[in-house]
């Protein structure tokens, strides 16, 4: 943990001139922000989550969002969720995946319910009303295509 705090304090140290607080939400991305120490620190979190080293990812993770207002994507926040899944952190996997349904407002039920890394919280009496509130933003999502 010092080792990845160390490589992150002198990222966030190098890059906060030019950092930008991103947004909660992966539809507001805009395609012209520039190479920050968020994504800085999110590519390492990614490089450890695909090497299935979640605790270190989740740590990577937390403090990259920490050092970020405490904003992150949706994407990343999902991510993050399935590392607590995985370390069998369920209250934490909760909180990231009601986060991303309430306020990024999450749509994809299709992607949660099928997602393997979530198996160990999908018999928790939460895991129902999670879905329910992603599926509400589907629902919302599909009757704006429809006004549209």
């Amino acid at each position: 943990m010092k080792y990845i705090a160390s490589i992150l304090i002198v990222i966030f140290a190098i890059e906060s001139k030019t950092s930008c607080a991103q947004p909660q939400s992966n539809s507001d991305f805009n395609s012209s922000i520039t190479f920050t120490a968020y994504d800085s620190g999110i590519n390492i979190a990614k490089k450890f989550f695909y090497e299935n080293e979640f605790k270190k990812a989740s740590e990577v993770y937390t403090i990259t969002f920490l050092n970020n207002k405490d904003l992150g994507f949706v994407k990343d926040r999902y991510n993050l969720a399935c590392c607590y899944a995985k370390l069998n952190l369920q209250d934490s996997a909760f909180y990231q995946l009601f986060r991303i349904a309430q306020v990024g407002k999450f749509y994809n039920y299709q992607k949660i319910e099928n997602e393997i890394l979530f198996e160990s919280i999908k018999k928790d009496t939460r895991w129902d009303e999670l879905i329910l509130i992603i599926k509400k933003n589907y629902e919302n999502v599909q009757k704006k295509l429809l006004n549209n």
